[in-house]
């Protein structure tokens, strides 16, 4: 039988997603979280945004209030300083974050063992719907990459497309047909998570997530492999890939894919920092690392979520008392969003997602004694961050109010006071997102490195090396590059020097912070979703272009045509 053959046999189509096959180890705690029905999340929706607006209604009218208030907003840019100097360049000698101190990792040794080992399985699962036009490339990346013993899952969420026939072939030519599989669902699932949960949860090894528009570099795997068996639970780096110059994506386009790529810097930044002063981080969806074991202590993939990651995120967090981890050295490229439409449609899911995660998950924890107090603390630091456009929309209403004498009395006060708050925390915020834009882009060049090039064949008359000195030089070769830092300059990244360096710099962090500026308009959006559809989230996947409207990976942050 041939490759397609092979391929097709291994196909696998059922009537409906098929949740995760329950693991026979006792997980090291029972997964945090309660049910929450879709009445109690309406009105959760609806009352803490309003109790939100009332405050800031009612903060002017109070002195201390608004000194407070005053003071915090001062605070923004200190804090974000904070963060820059603790997420980062590292000092010499000193390496990125690879473990979390809040808490150990309450696995059994035979488990932790399992994990470290050099032979440990890497299961890669790309779960797709109508993805016909970029399952190729990334099948011909973990082709490129593979490192035994590998693993390859490709969930078809019931494309309309072709896509599984696609991925068989590229399965083919790839050299991948012995250990990928195409899982096909008869039905859409309606969600990310919920074709997750369609792949049984592997009794050992880590598991890593890739979007089907993602690109890795040769040796994703082997870094995938050494991440899982240092951390538990990671994130890769993720980079926007460039428009192509001989696309013509149009001036949006180049500049919407700039100030991507600079958002992600700066989430990779505040996440470098939050694990160096032991806080919780997140997963971000596309590059998912994490052990089969810890996966099933948690219970696998939260099938009913909208945002996954998130939700899995906090479980792990409210769990062990441990983030994610940001290791150095694993990036993966991804697609940005080329026009503004599917942008605010994408945003919009986050932030719902993000929401529900909070109303399900955050909430009853913040509720809950067992928790220890610092823990409650931080998620709720958090959470409040989605609440406070609405109290931004209560300091505008008390901003906007007319009283019959303006110049006199205590509505008139009250009126003016919000006026100077809100200025107050709009150049607050404004200052320290520029703060963090600022200090999240690379200072400079980086030299090439080795282990991120593809490993050269052996040419005719060589004599190829050992299988067990291979694999010692290429875990030495992980090693070395996983300890540089993680937000240094990609290759082929060139800067100006001296002024007009500065000046580009100035203007990247400033567009980057305009950009962050959507996320005022997104979350008051984001709440009435939430309200108005309490029940089974809608998942709006992003359309995704050609890989050849793209450049290679590795050639630098896009750059504005």
């Amino acid at each position: 039988m041939g490759s397609a053959g092979r391929c097709a046999a291994h196909a696998a189509t059922y009537p409906r997603p098929m949740p995760s096959q329950p693991s026979t180890r006792a997980p090291s705690r029972e997964a945090p979280g309660r049910a929450v029905g879709p009445g109690e999340l309406r009105i959760a929706a609806l009352a803490l945004p309003a109790l939100a607006a009332l405050a800031g209604y009612l903060i002017p009218r109070s002195r201390a209030a608004r000194a407070a208030v005053r003071f915090g907003a001062l605070s923004l840019p200190a804090g974000a300083a904070g963060l820059v100097l603790a997420g980062g360049h590292p000092r010499a000698g000193q390496p990125e974050p690879m473990r979390c101190t809040t808490g150990p990792w309450r696995g059994t040794p035979a488990q932790r063992d399992r994990a470290a080992s050099a032979d440990a399985m890497v299961t890669v699962v790309v779960p797709a719907r109508d993805e016909a036009a970029v399952i190729a490339r990334l099948i011909a990346d973990l082709g490129a990459a593979r490192s035994d013993p590998m693993t390859l899952c490709v969930v078809d969420d019931a494309s309309c497309d072709g896509m599984a026939e696609l991925a068989c072939a590229a399965i083919a030519r790839g050299g991948l047909a012995d250990v990928a599989r195409v899982t096909r669902l008869a039905a859409p699932s309606g969600s990310k998570g919920a074709a997750l949960a369609a792949v049984p949860v592997p009794a050992s090894g880590v598991v890593v997530v890739l979007d089907a528009d993602a690109r890795v570099a040769p040796d994703f795997v082997a870094r995938a492999r050494a991440v899982g068996a240092e951390a538990p639970a990671a994130q890769a780096r993720r980079r926007m890939l460039r428009p192509a110059a001989g696309c013509r994506p149009g001036r949006e386009a180049g500049l919407l894919a700039l100030m991507q790529d600079g958002e992600q810097e700066v989430d990779g930044l505040i996440a470098r920092a939050r694990l160096r002063m032991g806080g919780a981080t997140e997963f971000r969806g596309d590059g998912m690392v994490i052990r089969a074991d810890a996966l099933a202590a948690l219970g696998g993939w939260p099938s009913d979520a909208l945002c996954e990651d998130l939700e899995l995120a906090t479980r792990w967090y409210l769990a062990t008392g441990r983030g994610v981890e940001r290791p150095a050295g694993l990036e993966i490229w991804e697609q940005p969003v080329l026009s503004l439409r599917p942008l605010v449609r994408q945003r919009l899911r986050w932030a719902e997602g993000s929401i529900r995660r909070d109303l399900r998950l955050v909430i009853p924890a913040l509720l809950d004694r067992r928790q220890p107090v610092r823990r409650r603390a931080e998620l709720a630091a958090c959470a409040s961050q989605a609440l406070m456009p609405a109290v931004v929309l209560g300091m505008a209403a008390r901003a906007l109010r007319r009283p019959a004498e303006p110049c006199r009395g205590h509505g008139g006060e009250s009126s003016v006071a919000a006026r100077r708050i809100l200025g107050v925390l709009a150049s607050g915020y404004a200052l320290a997102a520029l703060v963090l834009a600022w200090g999240s882009q690379p200072d400079g060049a980086e030299q090439p490195d080795d282990a991120l090039q593809p490993h050269e064949a052996a040419q005719p008359g060589e004599t190829e090396q050992p299988h067990e000195t291979a694999l010692a030089q290429r875990a030495a070769s992980v090693a070395r590059t996983m300890a540089r830092p993680s937000n240094a300059a990609p290759l082929c990244w060139r800067r100006r020097a001296g002024r007009r360096g500065h000046i580009d710099r100035l203007a990247r962090a400033a567009a980057v912070t305009v950009f962050t500026g959507l996320w005022v308009l997104v979350l008051p959006v984001a709440w009435l979703r939430v309200a108005a559809r309490p029940g089974s989230p809608q998942f709006a996947r992003t359309p995704h272009e050609a890989p050849a409207r793209f450049s290679e990976p590795g050639s630098g942050p896009p750059q504005p045509t």
